[in-house]
């Protein structure tokens, strides 16, 4: 761990620089053909509210500057026509030694090797992988991770679908539908895929399940609170049937009190590297079928901001000023000595941190703790993965979604990046208002099917919390969610230096607590406001809350 106060002097190599970001999500454009890898989006006008102009971390695919955002480390779409030539590996057994590498998603350690990235053992089987799928030339994109939640709702990353109205997604042939995100499962999802592609089977056929409704947080829903990315970036998607044959996820809607083994798991772009950080060339980082897995743990919980004052608190008078708080990782390098970062970096007149070369960079440690053996960082395509407890209690739970990643872009380095979820916990009322799938029973007597005054919500089985002894029971929280107002609890050191306690300000870009659509104040869905709700018919929907 490199204590901070060791750090001074002048440096070569800045850390801070342009602000920039790349939601993790693999599809981004909209290019015409099959098998095509297009060009990037270009950055948005920054919104105006309130007279300030907020940061608007956009994608945008470079290594220039300190960039900030959705782990894409090479973006990309392809768009697929119903007789695709990938060029690439579809399935498992293409990835054995024997077989072609180059397939990249999941960042790993060299040691372990791509075909040790694959969850051969079906491990995490409530991960699974999106698509979009757009009616008008009837393309289907690489679109980014989710988590089956309950047998109709995956949990994914805002981000991943706000690019286009929410309106705009749903089944064939309804109104105003022009899109629809597909879900697969499995450790290889390409079987599902193809059967889709050529017969246009649904789930229950072996194809993949369909979309009927996307929810998004209102506090980042460009209609409502329109928040940029990476705030309240979390969103549900309601199917068009039940997903019965994989289990669920059990998801904890209150935060960790400490800091935790984790599993990290993706559909995303892989790759590995080594201490040197010899990679996959970027143009040769494909994406596929696979659902790729690791470890890491648990460094910090805290705001963007607790990393970036820190470490290039030159950005901050920038504009940069993300006050919400976010589990994160980082991502370290199993070959580094403690020598290369101590005698290479330091803190410059600005303040930033600088480093005199890209070993030194590379060998930085953001969180304490050393390379785990199957240490992971996420990919483009990772976005919207659950952040999985596979260690603190009895069975495995996700307590965020992935957004993005944090770090030194100015050089090539992979190593010494920081991975950042928006955790549950401060949404825990949106996730459980909005659910399209729900748990009912009738009350205690007799009574007529169609009197609303008859029936009670029940708990969804799969939503925890922590008693405050360290025990799983299966409840929501009392009160109301903060939602990007959220700021603690605060766990954690940044290059030695212990965050723990600290109560982040506001960012100055949030609107007045009580602000419709934020925090307390985020729009009820329905009668079905979670458990206890009474005053309506359990009729069947198409899925929207």
């Amino acid at each position: 761990m490199i204590n901070a106060n060791s750090l001074a002097g002048a440096g070569m190599i800045a850390l801070a620089g342009a602000l920039a970001a790349v939601p993790a999500q693999a599809s981004n454009s909209e290019a015409e053909g099959p098998d095509i890898l297009t060009a990037e989006p270009q950055a948005e006008t920054p919104k105006e509210k309130g007279g300030d102009t907020r940061p608007s971390l956009q994608p945008i695919d470079t290594f220039a500057g300190f960039k900030t955002g959705a782990a894409t480390l090479s973006m990309g779409e392809f768009l697929l026509d119903s007789a695709p030539n990938f060029g690439i590996s579809q399935s498992a057994e293409a990835l054995l030694p024997t077989g072609p590498v180059i397939e990249p998603r999941i960042v790993g350690l060299d040691e372990v090797g791509v075909e040790g990235l694959i969850d051969a053992a079906n491990s995490q089987p409530s991960v699974v992988q999106l698509f979009r799928r757009e009616y008008a030339d009837n393309s289907v994109n690489f679109n980014c991770t989710g988590t089956l939640i309950n047998p109709r709702t995956v949990l994914t990353a805002a981000h991943c679908v706000t690019r286009f109205p929410t309106e705009s997604f749903g089944l064939p042939g309804t109104e105003e539908a022009e899109r629809a995100i597909l879900v697969g499962t499995g450790v290889d999802t390409f079987g599902r895929f193809d059967a889709f592609q050529e017969t246009g089977a649904n789930y229950a056929e072996g194809g993949l399940a369909t979309s009927i409704d996307v929810i998004v947080h209102a506090s980042s829903d460009p209609e409502l609170g329109g928040l940029p990315f990476p705030w309240a970036d979390i969103a549900l998607i309601a199917l068009d049937a039940p997903i019965t044959d994989v289990p669920t996820l059990p998801i904890l809607l209150t935060p960790l009190t400490e800091l935790t083994h984790v599993v990290q798991v993706g559909y995303g772009r892989f790759f590995v590297v080594d201490g040197t950080d010899n990679i996959v060339p970027r143009d040769e980082r494909e994406i596929g079928f696979l659902r790729r897995i690791g470890e890491n743990m648990l460094g910090l919980v805290g705001s963007l901001n607790d990393v970036v004052e820190i470490t290039a608190p030159s950005a901050i008078p920038l504009g940069f000023d993300f006050s919400q708080n976010y589990y994160q990782t980082d991502f370290d390098n199993p070959d580094r000595t403690p020598e290369q970062a101590a005698e290479g970096c330091r803190f410059g007149a600005s303040g930033d941190l600088e480093c005199d070369n890209d070993d030194a960079i590379r060998a930085l440690d953001y969180f304490e703790g050393d390379a785990l053996p199957n240490e992971v960082s996420v990919g483009g395509g990772d976005s919207g993965s659950p952040l999985i407890v596979d260690e603190l209690y009895a069975f495995d739970i996700a307590v965020g979604v992935n957004s993005g990643v944090l770090g030194p872009f100015d050089t090539p380095a992979i190593f010494s990046i920081v991975n950042f979820y928006n955790p549950l916990y401060p949404f825990f009322e949106f996730i459980t208002e909005n659910t399209p799938y729900k748990y009912v029973s009738a009350k205690e007597g007799d009574g007529v099917w169609s009197d609303p005054n008859h029936w009670t919500q029940d708990l969804d089985p799969g939503f925890f919390i922590d008693d405050g002894t360290g025990t799983l029971i299966n409840g929501i929280p009392e009160g109301n969610e903060r939602g990007v107002f959220e700021t603690g609890p605060d766990l954690g050191t940044v290059l030695g230096i212990d965050i723990s306690g600290d109560v982040d300000a506001l960012s100055i870009f949030l609107p007045p607590e009580g602000t419709p659509n934020f925090g307390s104040n985020t729009p009820e869905s329905s009668v079905l406001l979670g458990p206890g709700s009474t005053g309506f018919v359990p009729q069947n929907t198409d899925g929207t809350p």
